[in-house]
């Protein structure tokens, strides 16, 4: 309803949330596809569809391992009927491609699978929070800084599904959504699509339940840090005064604003 006046932050963070797009539709990669399905299969389970939003997830997790920080979390509900559709869907998914290939050569895939993973946890990454600070000369600090901000994050997604009745699910979604940017290796250009919805959600929260001077400091921060963040996409405005590590600055500064509020 075009007759409903939206708050101006909440055009910046949807420009923002497009110039992301942008850039990973350029780069023809899925990662849109895989927020987009991690969004839906939350939403599901918000709604109580959880057998659908086991589904949905462990599909998502099946085309890149970044729901899984999400889908796991969501374990600690206890509901028996999210566990089955997680469960369920992925033993299909597991076994599904040895009708085509065989099982052999199906259990040597998923065993490469795992030491690819391996590798690239413990290996270089590119645009991770660990990598960004090695650039800066800081890469003790980065590392700290990456195993701190996975066990945070985790810690507190896995706890406001285990003790509340009502999740925030903006900032939930938000927190995760920055910190996947920040502590995963494989982490670059198009892989930035994922704090789209997290300007989106964290506009919305700041219109739902700030007030006063603080109210208006979060906002100015979060236009701010999208603005910071969309700098350094070089289709629009071209090298980045602190290079490609400026969008991996700005995703902290968009997890840490995630954690106000909690």
């Amino acid at each position: 309803d075009f007759r409903i006046r939206e708050p101006w932050w909440h055009l910046i963070a949807l420009a923002a949330c497009f110039v992301e797009l942008d850039t990973a539709t350029w780069y023809c990669h899925s990662n849109a596809l895989i927020v987009g399905m991690t969004l839906l299969g939350i939403a599901e389970f918000r709604d109580g569809r959880h057998l659908t939003a086991g589904m949905i997830l462990m599909l998502a997790s099946n085309f890149k391992i970044l729901p899984a920080l999400f889908a796991v979390s969501l374990l600690l509900s206890f509901k028996p009927t999210y566990f089955y559709g997680l469960a369920g869907c992925g033993v299909i998914t597991f076994f599904l491609p040895s009708l085509v290939v065989g099982l052999r050569k199906n259990l040597d895939f998923h065993q490469e699978w795992l030491q690819i993973l391996v590798r690239d946890a413990f290996g270089p990454g590119i645009l991770d929070i660990a990598t960004a600070f090695a650039h800066f000369h800081l890469y003790t600090a980065g590392i700290c800084l990456r195993w701190t901000i996975l066990i945070i994050t985790s810690g507190l997604l896995g706890l406001s599904v285990f003790r509340s009745r009502r999740i925030l699910w903006h900032i939930w979604i938000s927190l995760g959504l920055a910190s996947l940017l920040l502590v995963s290796p494989r982490t670059e250009f198009p892989t930035f699509v994922l704090i789209g919805p997290a300007y989106l959600l964290l506009a919305i929260e700041l219109r739902n339940h700030s007030s006063g001077p603080l109210r208006y400091a979060e906002i100015f921060a979060l236009c701010f840090l999208a603005y910071f963040i969309s700098l350094a996409s070089w289709r629009l405005h071209g090298p980045a005064p602190l290079g490609p590590q400026q969008k991996t600055l700005g995703a902290l500064g968009v997890w840490i604003l995630a954690l106000c509020p909690l």
